[in-house]
């Protein structure tokens, strides 16, 4: 049950961190039926690792203050972009592919955890 948990935490956390990328994701793919709402969860996982990473290179320990700084400074651009470009979003895509995400996500650890149990 533990697994389960911790699957559905992640599944959040990368939801979280899409959301907060969406604006940027919505300004530079404005051209994609949905915006670039099914890229801004890599976009937001990316852009996250990269603002760690220069954070740690400029000499900072890293630690999860790093990724939590890198997670404000996500949020402050999201925001600028937010600000400058406004954003809107096809909904029947996005529904779309959150039902996609979810049950590609989680039917095989649904498997797995079945299969264990046995």
């Amino acid at each position: 049950m533990q697994y389960l948990f911790e699957v559905i935490t992640w599944l959040f956390l990368i939801e979280i961190i899409g959301l907060i990328a969406l604006p940027i994701t919505g300004c530079l793919c404005c051209g994609l039926p949905d915006r670039g709402y099914a890229v801004s969860k890599i976009m937001g996982l990316l852009l996250l690792t990269y603002f760690s990473w220069i954070l740690t290179y400029l000499s900072f320990d890293y630690s999860t203050s790093v990724v939590f700084v890198s997670l404000f400074l996500l949020v402050i651009v999201s925001y600028v972009f937010y600000r400058k470009f406004g954003f809107t979003i096809n909904i029947s895509f996005a529904i779309k592919n959150e039902l996609s995400v979810v049950v590609n996500h989680l039917t095989p650890r649904a498997v797995r955890i079945r299969s264990t149990l046995n």
